[in-house]
């Protein structure tokens, strides 16, 4: 099933053709007229993101000369952006609320002083990053300096992005190791922008090929060969990222350019000048930098690279600058809250509307306590429109206890469940299309059964629904039917009605396989997942338990239970209600669900699965690596059954495409 967001990037359109806003209605804001809009990050004394500003709390003055702020919206951004800015409209809060439900994502390194041999630090640093974002970000990996024929991905899928990082070459030779000569060494290039097609309009909700693309093209006219001295490098690496800069400045919207340098060569020279240009781009592309820094052990009395004009470029474009810890994940993790709201501040601007110049910038603020991020330039850009909340869905109330501490707990519910619920929704597009290998051993008694089946998502355009499924291909060792030829019709063949009806059949026909007295279908890993889909979701009550640690990541345990008759699962026998009820375990910051647990309990015994899953580096998924599965006799208390699956050998069946942004030789 091909994918659109990559292309609503291309062809300048202001949001995927895939989003859906839920459950608020949104609508593009109108720009107060003779305006400019500027996007400010506001952080407490913890680093947190503060929700309750008005135009009263900021001070902004442009070339020196201040200057009123209209208005003000809060932007909630990332997963489950949309449903957050609607629940605070709910919970009656004041202010406007939009959303920023897919982000634009560059992540640069730069390899002029990064050692040869040391590439694994950076890499797995910009893997970190990788693993917080959501999976509706698009993604782009870019090494600097650019070499001519660099392809460039604003993509979703996480796959293509990894393999980019793998191509990461530092261009520091490590001490006692030979330098390249003047023909080994890579020449940076210039990079501008064509795009023959910014005039057309695109209707977002059609699925159509995109019309050309514009084209990022590299012409090697900076010189960057052996002999050039440190300032030169400096230079270079700073231009270079200029560059980059440029090239975003035709796509619509805010971008995050997250950069990761061991630092300049020391030129012993204020680089001021080259610093300030490339603030003065990333306010006309409506980007913000945060770097991360690297510093590797010094040798003998060599002089270590700068770093301080890339944490000056950081400020001025009101970023943030870190150096790396031993645990990168940890540096990651204290910024990732500066990406997930913004606030934009629609300013009088004086006649600078059709003014392109950048323009000296300065926001403050008359509260305490609070620092602000904003750029040092302003560079009069159209409003990224935001779809904003524009009016109060009726089933998005929340209910605030009158404890404090229940009150805190339900706050968290209402940010962590929509992100839960956006992760899901990306999680059907990316594991639709995969095929893991199950190996299934149940036992009763005496008695056990293995299995051998691939487990399959099929998400086929005529289905409203996932099919999840398992096909068995051996039973206790003997084949049971040829596998390869049904997956390529279940994958490769057009979808149709029929297929589905192929897809049901064969899941039930898997079924006959299960041992002991209960007879189940919802013995499937991803099942539990089913119950955050819009359809089920009014089944459940949802409440947060608890918060802890899963392997070294920090998640919550959000239990449920279902309170809607007639129930999703039921005996077949009876057909009396089976209400379900378990957990999820999240991780809060993407709605990744790393483990579920699921009861089912009905007049003769209770059945319970676990079903833990495991971080894939190369996919950038969540995948389950085990499920336990156990039924006990409700009048007894004794076991009946118990079977364990585990899953391994995922591959990926479809080929799946984003648009490409190419720079051709």
């Amino acid at each position: 099933m091909p994918r659109r967001s990559a292309a609503v990037v291309i062809l300048g359109l202001a949001f995927s053709a895939g989003f859906q806003p839920e459950p608020a209605v949104l609508c593009a804001q109108a720009v107060p007229p003779a305006s400019v809009a500027l996007d400010v990050v506001a952080l407490d004394r913890d680093g947190r993101t503060v929700d309750d500003l008005g135009p009263q709390d900021f001070i902004v003055t442009i070339d020196g000369q201040p200057r009123r702020v209209l208005s003000v919206r809060r932007v909630s951004r990332g997963p489950g952006a949309a449903s957050d800015a609607a629940s605070r409209l709910a919970s009656g809060r004041a202010g406007t609320f939009a959303a920023e439900p897919s982000r634009t994502v560059l992540v640069v390194i730069d390899q002029t002083m990064l050692r040869r041999g040391e590439e694994r630090t950076v890499v797995q640093a910009a893997g970190a990053l990788l693993d917080r974002l959501g999976l509706d970000d698009r993604v782009a990996v870019v090494r600097v300096p650019i070499a001519a024929g660099t392809r460039v991905e604003l993509t979703t899928d996480r796959p293509a992005t990894r393999e980019a990082l793998r191509t990461v070459a530092g261009q520091a030779a490590q001490p006692g190791l030979p330098t390249e000569d003047k023909a080994g060494r890579e020449t940076p290039s210039r990079v501008t922008v064509e795009d023959p097609d910014r005039a057309k309009v695109v209707d977002p909700e059609r699925n159509v090929n995109p019309p050309e693309r514009p084209q990022l093209i590299a012409t090697p006219d900076r010189a960057a060969s052996t002999g050039e001295d440190d300032l030169e490098k400096a230079r270079a690496s700073l231009a270079s990222l200029a560059d980059v800069l440029k090239v975003l400045q035709p796509i619509p919207g805010r971008k995050v350019v997250a950069v990761f340098s061991a630092g300049l060569p020391p030129v012993g020279q204020p680089l001021g000048t080259q610093v300030d240009a490339v603030a003065a781009g990333a306010a006309g592309a409506r980007a913000t930098v945060h770097a991360f820094g690297m510093r590797f052990p010094q040798v003998d009395d060599r002089p270590t690279p700068d770093l301080s004009p890339i944490e000056t470029l950081t400020r001025k474009t009101g970023g943030s600058f870190a150096m790396l810890e031993k645990d990168a994940s940890r540096t990651i993790e204290r910024m990732i809250p500066q990406l997930s709201a913004c606030y934009v501040l629609n300013v009088e601007t004086g006649g600078l509307d059709a003014d392109l110049r950048p323009h000296a910038l300065r926001v403050d603020t008359p509260r305490k306590g609070l620092t602000l991020r904003a750029p040092s330039f302003l560079v009069a850009r159209d409003d990224p429109q935001d779809p904003v909340v524009a009016e109060r869905p009726s089933d998005a109330k929340v209910t605030v206890p009158p404890d404090n501490r229940e009150a805190s707990r339900e706050a968290d519910l209402q940010l962590v469940l929509p992100r839960m619920i956006d992760y899901v929704r990306g999680y059907q597009r990316a594991f639709s299309g995969l095929v893991a290998e199950e190996d299934y051993r149940q036992s009763v008694g005496q008695k056990t059964v293995r299995l051998r089946s691939d487990f399959l998502l099929v998400k086929l355009e005529t289905a409203d629904s996932w099919i999840s499924f398992r096909d068995a291909f051996e039973v206790d060792g003997k084949p049971v039917r040829d596998r390869e030829e049904r997956l390529k019709r279940l994958f490769l063949e057009n979808p149709t009605t029929e297929a589905i009806v192929q897809a049901r059949k064969i899941r039930e026909e898997s079924s006959r396989h299960n041992v002991g007295p209960v007879q189940r279908n919802v013995n499937v890993p991803l099942f539990p997942l089913t119950f955050l889909l819009p359809e089920n979701r009014p089944r459940f009550h949802f409440r947060l338990a608890k918060k802890g640690d899963t392997d070294g990541l920090p998640t919550w345990r959000v239990e449920y239970d279902e309170r809607i008759r007639p129930t999703l699962i039921k005996n077949p026998e009876t057909e009396r209600d089976i209400p379900a009820r378990g957990w999820f375990l999240v991780d809060p910051v993407t709605g990744a669900v790393v483990e579920t647990g699921l009861d089912a309990e009905d007049e003769a015994g209770t059945g319970h699965f676990v079903v833990r899953y495991r971080r894939d580096a190369l996919l950038g998924l969540w995948l389950p690596v085990e499920m336990k599965e156990s039924y006990t006799s409700r009048t007894r208390g004794t076991p009946i059954m118990d079977a364990k699956a585990t899953y391994s050998n995922f591959r990926r069946f479809q080929v799946k495409t984003e648009e490409k942004i190419t720079i051709p030789k």
